[in-house]
Order: C-alpha cells, then sequence, then structure tokens
C-alpha cells in the first residue's frame, strides 16, 4: 500500500543538502569560492582519477574523502599559496550511480539514480516489494 500510494516520480531533486559526511566521488560537482589575496569562484568536477584542477593551486585528490575533510583538504592546500585566503566549499551537483534491485522486488534490474538517493527512493523505482517480499530483511551491499 505504501508504494501503492506515493507521488509517481520518487526521485530527488538533483538539488544536494548534504552534512559533511557525504563522500565524494567521480561526478560530484563543487563550487570552490576564495577570498582574499587571490579571489574567484569556480565549478570543479570531480575527475576520474579522483581529483579536483583548482585554477592556480592545483590538483587536490578528494574521491572517497567525506564533504568536511575534503574541505580541510583544500582549506590547507590553498593557504599554503595564498596566506590569509578564506575558502568555502559547497557541493552543488551530485553524480549519478546504476544500482542492482533484486530479490523480492516488483521490477528487479537496473536502475541509474543520483547520489542524493536512498533505499527507499530505489524500492520506488523498482515500483515497491512483492507479495512475496517482506520489509524486514532487505539488505544493502556496496560493491567496490
Amino acid at each position: 500500500d505504501l508504494f501503492n500510494s506515493m507521488q509517481s516520480s520518487f526521485m530527488p531533486i538533483n538539488e544536494p543538502n548534504f552534512d559533511g559526511s557525504y563522500v565524494l566521488d567521480y561526478g560530484d560537482v563543487l563550487e570552490i569560492q576564495l577570498l582574499g589575496i587571490k579571489s574567484f569562484i569556480e565549478e570543479v568536477e570531480v575527475g576520474g582519477d579522483g581529483s579536483i584542477n583548482i585554477t592556480d593551486v592545483g590538483k587536490v585528490f578528494v574521491a572517497g574523502l567525506s564533504l568536511d575533510k575534503a574541505d580541510d583538504l583544500i582549506e590547507a592546500k590553498v593557504e599554503e599559496l595564498y596566506l590569509g585566503t578564506k575558502i568555502f566549499v559547497s557541493l552543488i551537483n551530485t553524480r549519478d550511480m546504476q544500482i542492482y534491485i533484486l530479490g523480492e522486488a516488483l521490477n528487479p534490474g537496473l536502475y541509474t539514480l543520483n547520489g542524493n538517493s536512498n533505499v527507499l527512493s530505489a524500492l520506488s523505482m523498482a515500483g515497491g516489494i512483492s507479495i512475496n517480499g517482506s520489509f524486514r530483511d532487505i539488505e544493502l551491499k556496496v560493491l567496490s
């Protein structure tokens, strides 16, 4: 009944509102703002090698780091070059990820969701659980 009463599109809007524990990866987009001796704003995407390239600063490897730790790393890197410069880092767009929904879902298969998704949005995309399924035994497995 839960999935039958839901709106037809349960995908989250790709407007991130994450806390500092969000883990960055390939495809996430950050906005970097510097204020001080050097001032600019630029958008940088986490590349396939896990790095971002900040103008006049260089590559900073952020994939696998939480948003808070990446912010600290970027701040340290910038302050090495420009003493007294304030740095502001914001997550402005999240990556897409492919997931498999297996087992007792109405429509098991491969789905593409954005980084703002959760297990409930994934189950909703698959039409919910089948009559033989149960909310008591849902497993989330992360493959690396």
